[in-house]
């Protein structure tokens, strides 16, 4: 049930990739920083290039990086760089994400989400303007898609917030039909611990 027309997680530290090919790592990290500001008001921070190369070490096909990063923090956890070791209790897909009622719901019971976008020639994911284009007709897919955490919705305006890991200028918004011309997938993270 929704119970707020608006929602914004805006705690969480903006983290940059920079040339580095871990969007995956940045949306996991940056997620998980705001579920310890949310959940325990305990600001932590991670080593997420540190931890981008572990799983890149350990899983080079480079596939299934969020599986890699779920299981991982579920059964080792990640370690902030003040020494708090977090764990997850569990990690889920979004059910009917496509749909912008249950998305918000998600969002408003569950926290920040994790998401994949198909990427397209001549689209950009992070404009000068504060909200995202719709692809243009006939534009070509890119082959490699792009992570990145939504952190937030307007439902009377239908349009999801979110949080880009390409600068400073990076959080923005996505009309739902844009939404829905891009998203693959979305994933929350159920819980935590921190000892």
């Amino acid at each position: 049930m929704i119970l707020a027309d608006f929602v914004d997680y805006d705690t969480a530290e903006t983290y940059d990739q920079k040339k580095t090919d871990s969007c995956t790592a940045h949306a996991f990290f940056t997620s998980l920083s705001e579920w310890c500001q949310n959940d325990r008001g305990i600001e932590l921070e991670f080593d997420i290039i540190k931890y981008f190369k572990q799983m890149e070490k350990e899983n080079p096909s480079g596939k299934f990086r969020l599986n890699w990063l779920s299981r991982t923090a579920r059964e080792k956890g990640f370690k902030a760089k003040t020494g708090e070791l977090v764990k997850i209790t569990g990690f889920s897909s979004v059910i009917a994400f496509k749909s912008f009622r249950r998305l918000c719901e998600t969002i408003q019971r569950n926290g920040p989400l994790i998401f994949s976008v198909d990427r397209y020639v001549g689209h950009r994911l992070n404009p000068d303007t504060d909200i995202v284009s719709s692809v243009p007709e006939g534009a070509k897919k890119m082959k490699q898609g792009h992570v990145m955490m939504v952190r937030g919705f307007d439902y009377p305006g239908r349009m999801i917030k979110f949080q880009n890991s390409w600068g400073k200028n990076s959080v923005k918004w996505l009309e739902l039909p844009t939404y829905l011309q891009i998203v693959r997938g979305a994933w929350f993270i159920k819980g935590i611990t921190i000892s």
